[in-house]
């Protein structure tokens, strides 16, 4: 990855702050799932072809503990990446619920089923750090030598997004639970937090059986 780090956290500041954008919305855009969906795996692939050769287009707090696991990252490299993806997230949830650009009330609190979300939060974590370390490694971030890298997490993050709110969550990232709970209340952010970084554990301990070299494109 290229950039200072300065450059790198702007990346992912502004990276997580578009899909907070676009996630929130994606209610007065559609009202289909499916479109939703849609509509966030084509922001997260256009964001991976952006900045991917410069951050990594992590974009998600879970992502960058994963790497920092792996001893790809410094504590300061990570501390950076995190407050730059809360703080992205946390401008635009208190941006746009503060003005009168969402038509669609956020209710968070009247969805959310807490076991549901521990449990999903968990699940497709786990199969995104997954997909995540199978495909996005260094040397083979699109759009130079893998272009379908970003098409594929995106289209994985699509897929997790339409399970993920079928069984009552549908966040899938940290950063943007804690943007929103600036306006809601923790709600959404102990049980969210949890699953995440205990699906970075769970990965790490998979990996540590079965090399991911198994897993190489």
């Amino acid at each position: 990855m290229r950039g200072s780090l300065l450059i790198k956290s702007f990346c992912e500041a502004l990276g997580t702050a578009t899909i907070t954008a676009i996630a929130l919305v994606s209610n007065d855009i559609t009202d289909s799932l499916l479109g939703k969906s849609f509509l966030i795996g084509l922001t997260v692939t256009t964001l991976i072809h952006c900045f991917g050769r410069i951050s990594g287009a992590h974009f998600n707090p879970a992502v960058s503990c994963y790497l920092f696991s792996k001893n790809l990252m410094s504590k300061f490299e990570l501390t950076a990446y995190i407050f730059s993806q809360i703080l992205g997230s946390s401008i635009v949830v208190l941006g746009l619920t503060s003005s009168s650009l969402l038509l669609k009330e956020i209710n968070i609190e009247k969805s959310i089923n807490i076991n549901s979300t521990l449990l999903t939060e968990f699940i497709f974590t786990s199969f995104l750090l997954i997909l995540i370390s199978s495909w996005a490694r260094e040397g083979k971030l699109c759009p130079i030598s893998q272009p379908l890298t970003g098409i594929v997490i995106g289209v994985g993050i699509s897929i997790f997004i339409i399970l993920a709110e079928f069984f009552g969550s549908g966040i899938l990232n940290p950063a943007i639970s804690i943007g929103l709970s600036v306006k809601q209340g923790p709600i959404l952010m102990i049980p969210q937090i949890f699953s995440q970084f205990a699906a970075v554990l769970f990965v790490k301990l998979i990996f540590y059986f079965v090399p991911e070299k198994f897993l190489e494109n």
